[in-house]
């Protein structure tokens, strides 16, 4: 992953030369100098959402995913690497066809006929993990003379009597039984786009939410009498003016937004750890959008789950998140705060994002569009995926994949740009604007 291509005939002028777009001589790459990047090259350390990923909930490591269809190989998801931590809320943006979802849904096993896992680890270290992960290594032992062991990895020599709190399971191991029967629902949670086609048609919505709950019972212990006084509190929690009428109520009986609240009963049945949402908003109004996004964060602050966004609104992820990371053709091309994804971008896409965000504040501004269309995934992709639509693409950009580089100990970007012989672009002068007055107006309200 060095930065520093070997010999410097291929793409940047090096320090005190040419700009990067048009090297020294003609040349098509890096003149290295040998010394460490400027920005900080991560090395090995491709991961978004903090420094180490020691306490991280699930820690994801090089997941890739690929759909075989007639054409070819379409490789949706080219190797992601993500910390997800108690309590946090994660927001991962892109436009469509990205692959935000489809890492989502591989994470917890929903996956289509013709699709598969083909690298990667999904490491959950949540509650009962420590069990999970044993219990998985006896089946694999049995079967196999001990060869399941690998299945799970524990942090310390005594793990075996601190189960629960000690290992971790690679989840992409899990057969699809034990996935159901351990972890979805019970310990990760999903809510879909559109309520309606998440819900049954043909159940009352008290049914559906007491579901999981029965279905995970002799885990823990719920009678369906108690799991009927829970499904009461969880319409309550979830903001429904009449939650005893709406236990017998049919889906098609409520609105679009008690639907979404339904959903979110039913994905918190269990309690678990953590609750991906996939775009729960986009099929709502915009004022029962705002309800959502406050019940959800409301029920994080009670709860201390994890919440996880998928979203291509940048007007969601201001609102809720503490980490981003930005996806373009199945890789993350950059990671962070909200506040340094928002107010110190660094990769040409985030700031193609951030200037298609309409502004409020502007009178008569034409809004404004990344040019061209994301790459043909069905294809190999060599070089930086977003080099043709980028107005500070570099020559290197066409040959070489650019290395994941560290602005902070929280912040990772995937751009050549980044190289410390690179002379980075100026941010442009919009979007600079913007980001001033998001400033100013931050440290007004911070005032008052």
């Amino acid at each position: 992953m060095a930065a520093d291509d070997a010999g410097g005939a291929n793409g940047m002028a090096g320090a005190g030369g040419a700009n990067g777009a048009g090297g020294a001589g003609g040349g098509n790459g890096i003149a290295g100098t040998g010394g460490a990047d400027a920005a900080g090259n991560a090395g090995g350390a491709e991961y978004a959402g903090g420094a180490d990923g020691a306490d991280a909930i699930l820690k994801i490591r090089g997941l890739e995913v690929a759909f075989k269809t007639t054409a070819g190989t379409v490789r949706a998801v080219r190797g992601i690497d993500l910390d997800l931590r108690r309590g946090q809320t994660f927001a991962i943006v892109g436009e469509s066809g990205s692959g935000k979802s489809v890492a989502a849904k591989a994470i917890v096993g929903i996956r289509a006929r013709n699709q598969s896992v083909t690298a990667g680890t999904v490491e959950y270290a949540g509650a009962g993990a420590g069990a999970l992960a044993a219990s998985a290594a006896r089946k694999a032992g049995r079967a196999g003379g001990g060869a399941g062991q690998n299945a799970c990895s524990d942090t310390s020599q005594g793990a075996g009597q601190n189960a629960g709190r000690a290992a971790s399971i690679d989840l992409l191991r899990l057969s699809e039984r034990d996935m159901r029967r351990n972890i979805n629902g019970r310990r990760i949670s999903m809510i879909f786009q559109d309520p309606m086609t998440s819900l049954n048609p043909t159940m009352p919505i008290g049914r559906q939410i007491m579901e999981p709950m029965l279905l995970h019972s002799r885990a823990s212990g719920i009678s369906r009498g108690e799991a009927r006084a829970k499904a009461l509190r969880l319409l309550e929690l979830a903001g429904i003016p009449d939650p005893a009428g709406c236990l017998r109520a049919y889906p098609h009986q409520l609105s679009g937004g008690m639907r979404q609240r339904a959903v979110i009963s039913v994905a918190l049945a269990c309690d678990p750890e953590i609750l991906i949402c996939d775009e729960p908003t986009t099929a709502l109004d915009v004022t029962i959008q705002e309800k959502i996004l406050r019940l959800i964060k409301d029920i994080q602050r009670r709860t201390g789950i994890c919440v996880v966004y998928i979203t291509h609104d940048l007007g969601v992820v201001a609102k809720v998140a503490d980490m981003v990371a930005v996806m373009y053709a199945g890789r993350i091309v950059e990671s962070g705060t909200a506040e340094e994804i928002f107010y110190d971008p660094r990769h040409p896409y985030t700031w193609g994002l951030l200037l298609a965000v309409p502004d409020m504040n502007a009178s008569g501004e034409r809004l404004h569009a990344i040019r061209g269309n994301p790459p043909n995934l069905l294809h190999g992709i060599e070089g930086d995926a977003f080099a043709p639509r980028s107005p500070h693409a570099l020559k290197i950009d066409a040959r070489r994949a650019p290395p994941l580089y560290q602005i902070s100990p929280t912040h990772f970007a995937r751009s050549w740009l980044l190289h410390e012989n690179a002379r980075p672009p100026e941010m442009p002068g919009e979007l600079r604007a913007r980001i001033d007055g998001m400033i100013a107006q931050a440290l007004a309200d911070a005032r008052h």
